[in-house]
């Protein structure tokens, strides 16, 4: 007890010397002007200090592959003095990347203001500068990996510097390597701790000195993905990305494939791209070279991971005494077979019968309350849930001022534990309706409930976040456990684009130690599920899909929302590792 006494007093005078330098007091080391031509200069106009600062990096420094200077001396990080700073030209990545960022350190230490570096600086405050922003530490970083080599996707810094810590890299995978690094290697105790001069340069051991495909530069290229991509494929596009940043130092762009088409792409999955249009036999995949494009395609989501898998082979192969070179003319096929330790399809409904499998789906009766003093019914009839045209139709309609529509649930024949779990949906218009994807714990003294999205009338938004309920013998208790961690949980379609101009998947992985949410492949938000008060987290659950229609608990439908609301299901999708978690059929 003494011990532990002695220690958090040693931690409280820590901290009242740190943030006394940050606060009234002045700073030992002097702090750049704060003016309009100080914010917005670019790297090659970086003032003569800051060329002196660059100047103590000598060579040395760079000559490693992975050099960093941790002092004995730390002091603690009290991050409520700390607001992450981002680039307000940051692309949506990046962004993304750094809202997650910002969630985790919410989740395990205090709450911390996020914004772009549109924002001042507060007089005297301490700044977590992430990304290439308009502060002069952040320049002085983005000079010092650019000048040191060409090939530098893969390479980050991480510094503190005039008392602002700094993690800068140039492309949008090694910022993601960045951020990593400096959560699993400074935020690793009750208080995040970092030295007062603490310098990381991270530059990757490249295989390769330059890389071509076809004999053509392989920076040329750009891959080409379907717009409602799987996170099964994107995850290993992903991974494409990171082994050509770290073979040979060049980030390749991943495009949709509604831009306009390239010369040079590496095209993957079933795209608009007419080289997309090729037969294949169940479980097989193709990977060719058509004309200087790549074409990487599966007959199945799983089988185009299994063709990118092979496609990232190559290239491991294909390096060679400092070269990577995928030569013209490239033309393999291959058959998909089960992993013995990645995602395997564990459980699906395509939805392709006549009617709807009521082994798999139980329809539930439910009346709630509607604004217009009626009510909303749901029932066992397949008046609001059927299929048609192969998908799962859940039909909201207006009767007077009373509501129909539906629910349907696994609850009666499958629940599971960790996986990823996806459906291709197009979602109703208007306000007032409340389509839903989600799941349920089955219910216990504790439960959970893990909203995959909600769209709460907004037909150009989805939101995720996860619920937990318990019952004592004084009352029920629930927690929105997503209140505590003000960053990005939700997504806004882009340039007026709405959910129900065009089919989207929705997904979430859950394994054991988090929750990360995907619409169509992109991971916008995850949740931390690792810590002891999240059990509930880790109990089986069932799926549920359903589509709520004026309700209380959302704006009323208008005179702009259109009857019926139709909420269309392409197809439902678990997928889970060998021997990881479980899958319970009745």
């Amino acid at each position: 007890m003494k011990t532990k006494l002695l220690k958090s007093i040693t931690y409280l005078l820590v901290m009242l010397m740190f943030l006394t330098s940050c606060g009234t007091k002045k700073p030992a080391k002097a702090k750049p002007q704060k003016n309009s031509d100080t914010q917005n200069l670019m790297p090659e106009d970086i003032t003569d200090d800051f060329d002196d600062d660059f100047d103590d990096f000598d060579d040395s420094y760079f000559e490693d592959s992975d050099w960093d200077d941790l002092e004995e001396e730390v002091y603690p990080i009290d991050f409520s003095y700390y607001p992450i700073v981002y680039s307000q030209n940051a692309s949506e990545a990046a962004t993304y990347s750094i809202q997650r960022f910002a969630t985790r350190l919410n989740y395990k230490y205090a709450m911390l203001d996020v914004y772009d570096d549109r924002e001042s600086k507060k007089s005297e405050q301490c700044e977590l500068l992430v990304g290439n922003t308009n502060r002069p530490e952040s320049k002085l970083a983005y000079k010092m990996l650019t000048e040191n080599r060409k090939n530098n996707a893969a390479d980050y810094i991480i510094m503190v510097k005039n008392e602002n810590i700094v993690i800068n890299a140039v492309s949008d995978y090694a910022l993601e390597e960045a951020i990593t690094y400096f959560f699993n290697n400074v935020c690793t105790g009750e208080y995040a701790e970092i030295a007062p001069d603490y310098k990381k340069f991270h530059k990757a051991k490249l295989v390769a000195d330059n890389g071509k495909i076809a004999g053509v530069d392989i920076g040329e290229y750009v891959i080409v993905a379907p717009k409602d991509k799987s996170f099964i494929y994107s995850k290993e596009i992903d991974n494409l990305v990171a082994t050509v940043c770290e073979t040979v130092g060049v980030e390749i762009p991943v495009v949709c494939e509604t831009q306009k088409a390239q010369k040079y792409e590496i095209v993957v999955g079933k795209t608009s791209r007419e080289v997309s249009n090729l037969k294949l036999s169940a479980n097989s995949y193709s990977v060719k070279e058509d004309n200087k494009k790549i074409v990487i395609l599966g007959d199945s989501d799983i089988s185009t991971a299994s063709a990118v898998k092979e496609f990232i082979g190559l290239v491991n192969k294909s390096t060679s005494n400092g070269v990577l070179n995928i030569n013209a003319g490239l033309n393999i096929s291959g058959k998909y077979s089960k992993s013995k330790t990645d995602y395997n399809l564990a459980w699906s409904d395509e939805f392709n019968d006549a009617k709807l499998n009521i082994a798999n789906w139980r329809r539930h009766t439910e009346e709630a309350n509607t604004h217009d003093g009626g009510k909303m019914y749901r029932d066992q009839s397949e008046a609001n849930s059927y299929l048609e045209n192969g998908n799962l139709v859940i039909k909201g309609e207006k009767d007077g001022n009373n509501y129909r529509s539906a629910k349907v649930s696994t609850s009666n024949s499958m629940n599971f534990q960790y996986g990823y779990f996806e459906i291709r949906a197009k979602l109703p218009k208007g306000k007032g309706i409340w389509p839903a994807f989600w799941t349920n714990t089955i219910f216990t003294q504790a439960y959970s409930e893990i909203d995959v999205f909600e769209m709460f009338g907004s037909s150009n938004n989805i939101h995720s976040t996860v619920h937990r309920w318990w019952m004592m013998d004084s009352g029920a208790g629930h927690e929105q456990m997503m209140n505590y961690v003000p960053a990005q949980r939700d997504y806004t379609l882009k340039n007026g684009e709405l959910f129900n101009d065009a089919y989207h998947t929705f997904g979430c992985e859950w394994t054991e130690n988090y929750l990360a949410f995907y619409l169509d492949g992109f991971k916008y938000t995850e949740i931390d599920i690792a810590a002891e008060n999240m059990d509930v987290f880790h109990q089986p659950s069932y799926i549920i899909i359903s589509m709520a229609v004026g309700l209380l608990d959302i704006d009323p439908p208008d005179g702009n929302t259109p009857w019926p609301a139709l909420y269309q299901i392409d197809y439902f999708r678990l997928y889970q590792k060998p021997n990881v978690g479980s899958l319970n059929l009745r």
